[in-house]
């Protein structure tokens, strides 16, 4: 920890963990999202078609628990910001309370930001698990997947 270069490839990677857990969510609610409506194509950019599918796509609306709450959309736009503005506070950010540690206006991202997403994420996943678990398009879907190998293979 004395040395500099260690420090910031540390905490660097408390940024590139946080920016692949919310990718990782988003990607697995997109994906459910796509089998729920049948769409072939479906993306979070696409916020018309997005917004109705979180609506509607699944047996039940999900848009709040999974996608507009505070605690969701708040990680998004911090995600944003590390992506896009190279982790420094972006205008749409600025009115929220994220939460995390500013130095010269660049997010600094410690590991309790990371568990405090993750917390909130779960909290997501559950709910989209919950809706889609008794949807039989859920279960074709799934044996089209490949079985996961043993730890041993």
């Amino acid at each position: 920890m004395t040395q500099p270069s260690f420090r910031m490839s540390l905490w660097a990677s408390q940024r590139v963990a946080y920016v692949a857990f919310y990718n990782a969510y988003e990607s697995f609610l997109v994906d459910c999202l796509k089998v729920g409506t049948g769409l072939s194509r479906l993306r979070s950019t696409d916020k018309k078609v997005f917004n109705d599918a979180l609506r509607t796509g699944l047996s039940k609306d999900i848009s709040n628990p999974c996608w507009f709450h505070g605690e969701i959309n708040i990680p998004r736009l911090i995600r944003h910001a590390l992506s896009h503005a190279g982790g420094r506070m972006t205008d749409e950010l600025k009115p929220h309370k994220h939460g995390v540690k500013l130095i010269e206006d660049e997010l600094q991202i410690v590991p309790e930001d990371n568990h405090r997403m993750l917390r909130r994420l779960r909290m997501a996943v559950e709910e989209v698990i919950t809706v889609t678990s008794a949807d039989p398009k859920f279960l074709t879907a799934a044996t089209k997947l490949p079985t996961p190998r043993d730890e041993g293979e």
